[in-house]
């Protein structure tokens, strides 16, 4: 059984960790069964410096997520690190002003695109401006 290439931005990764509710939605329940699914072989997570250095910006104790979820998905092989290029950040600053949207959020779209994975996000940009570029879900979408 091949498993799907996702790339997981930031904000699934803290609806986990910090188990966030957004009104009456469980969205870090949502999240949960996504890494849990992703355990069980569905999913491949790829990721890259920017979701890392995003993680350490707004996890106070990042040391404790890197041994509490990292590590999991590190000891099922479920992490696949992708590089960033010079030519993606050059593309991406391009995407950026063209489309008035963050800088990382086209870059994440370029590299999810290059590595043929899906994004799993909450961030509108990615259904609202990205769509052309990626296919996004939320968690809950993709039980």
């Amino acid at each position: 059984m091949t498993s799907q290439k996702v790339l997981v931005y930031t904000n699934i990764f803290l609806d986990y960790y910090f188990d966030r509710k957004s009104g009456l939605l469980p969205i870090g329940e949502f999240a949960f069964n996504f890494i849990k699914d992703t355990l069980s072989c569905k999913y491949e997570i790829i990721y890259c410096e920017v979701v890392l250095r995003k993680l350490k910006k707004n996890i106070w104790n990042f040391s404790d997520f890197e041994l509490t979820v990292l590590s999991n998905l590190r000891d099922k092989n479920k992490l696949v690190w992708v590089n960033i290029t010079n030519a993606d950040a050059d593309k991406a600053k391009m995407m950026s002003l063209e489309r008035n949207i963050p800088f990382n959020d086209a870059l994440i779209a370029l590299l999810a695109k290059r590595e043929g994975a899906t994004v799993v996000t909450r961030d509108n940009h990615f259904f609202e401006n990205l769509g052309d570029i990626v296919e996004a879900f939320l968690p809950e979408e993709l039980r």
